[in-house]
């Protein structure tokens, strides 16, 4: 017994969610070689040695470039602890007078996010377009998890930029950087209307959509944990019924905000341009932290603006 409790705890909220983090990056590794094998089988082409001998690399380079990354954690996991549980700390130590703003800005911040993923994801792939409430539970789900976790000893806020601006990379690249992107544009199930929607019909096609759906509800997950801790743990900085006020107050400013956006047809840059500033604001007592995200969101900015598409105007209207 004295066992167990030594090993659950040496268990830490931060490993836990290292490791989420280090499955998700594997699992986004692997999934352009799944879309090529697939794309093989399906088209019944005639397999030949140089087709195993693109798989054999293909593997040993995403195995390189996850064993790489889980070194990188490995040896920044005590730092990454550190300044999470300085994170924490920062939030604790706000000034009364200030627990208010801080309650109502992060619940704005949280659910302007939220909105933003939602329909930057529905312009990327169309699934998500016809299916919202994915997008939306993914958001939630991260956020339920978070006010849970409110009163932990560490919040790793910071992370939360650089897993967004992987998402925005990796579904970039798969929506413009690869062939046989309409593998995974089908929906797993048939409708009456899908208006122009593929339907994945056999089990490979049924395992490929549901990997690539799995791996986006994963990285929005871990993207909105440490929000929601953020929002819980101003939270009990106050009482109740006070707290739970100020947070719908800064719910219904998150909409309005995200709907005076939309209405002046601005593109998605501009949306993650407001939200990371809203983060960045909770990373102002430690210069490193502030850098890496400063550095994170510029990074995120060029990967929305880069031009994907010449020749083509695209528009982002109210709806």
């Amino acid at each position: 017994m004295n066992q167990i409790k030594f090993f659950l705890g040496k268990l830490s909220l931060v490993g836990s969610y290292l490791r989420l983090t280090k499955l998700s990056f594997y699992l986004c590794s692997i999934f352009s070689i799944l879309l090529f094998v697939f794309n093989r089988i399906s088209s019944y082409s005639p397999t030949s040695w140089i087709f195993y001998l693109k798989i054999f690399f293909s593997i040993l380079a995403a195995t390189t470039i996850y064993s790489a990354f889980h070194l990188l954690v490995w040896y920044k996991s005590d730092w990454i602890e550190r300044q999470s549980r300085d994170q924490a700390k920062f939030l604790d130590d706000i000034p009364v007078l200030y627990i208010d703003l801080a309650i109502l800005v992060s619940a704005a911040l949280s659910i302007f996010l939220e909105l933003a993923i939602i329909r930057w994801q529905s312009e990327v792939f169309p699934i998500f377009a016809f299916y919202k409430n994915y997008s939306l539970l993914s958001c939630f789900a991260g956020l339920g998890f978070g006010y849970a976790l409110a009163r932990r000893k560490a919040i790793s806020l910071f992370l939360c930029l650089p897993i967004m601006v992987f998402q925005f990379f990796f579904l970039i690249f798969l929506r413009h950087g690869i062939p046989h992107r309409a593998i995974i544009e089908a929906a797993p199930f048939a409708e009456q209307l899908n208006m122009g929607l593929g339907v994945g019909t056999k089990l490979p096609h049924l395992a490929v959509i549901y990997f690539f759906l799995t791996t986006v509800f994963l990285l929005n997950v871990l993207s909105f944990i440490p929000i929601g801790q953020l929002c819980g743990r101003l939270m009990t900085k106050r009482e109740n019924l006070r707290a739970y006020g100020f947070n719908l107050l800064g719910s219904i400013l998150g909409v309005v905000l995200m709907g005076t956006v939309s209405f002046f047809w601005t593109p998605p840059v501009i949306w993650f341009c407001i939200g990371f500033a809203g983060l960045l604001i909770f990373q102002v007592f430690n210069a490193r932290l502030l850098l890496v995200g400063i550095l994170a969101a510029l990074t995120g900015f060029i990967i929305l603006s880069w031009p994907i598409s010449p020749g083509y105007e695209r528009l982002h209207s109210p709806y």
